[in-house]
């Protein structure tokens, strides 16, 4: 186990701020997949923004959540039409 960043004190936020050479001392993007690898072990999805001085505002999400939200199908109002009905 890595003990160079405090990941599970990142992890236990939704979103959190990392600031270049405060927080992380390698190249942003290097950073950023640490992040984006450490997310799927942990079955989460990472958005990451970085500024223009290589600071990251990470936000994490439950892929599982998603990925369920996006397979339900979709609710349709009223009943389906039977075949053959004779309503007019």
């Amino acid at each position: 186990m890595n003990r160079r960043y405090p990941w599970h004190e990142w992890f236990s936020q939704k979103s959190f701020k990392l600031i270049n050479k405060r927080d992380f001392h390698c190249m942003p993007h290097c950073m950023e997949v640490q992040i984006r690898t450490r997310a799927i072990i942990l079955g989460l999805k990472a958005s990451i923004f970085t500024d223009d001085k290589g600071n990251l505002s990470v936000t994490l999400n439950d892929k599982k959540a998603q990925l369920k939200k996006a397979k339900e199908p979709k609710k349709v109002s009223g009943q389906p039409k039977k075949k053959g009905s004779k309503h007019a």
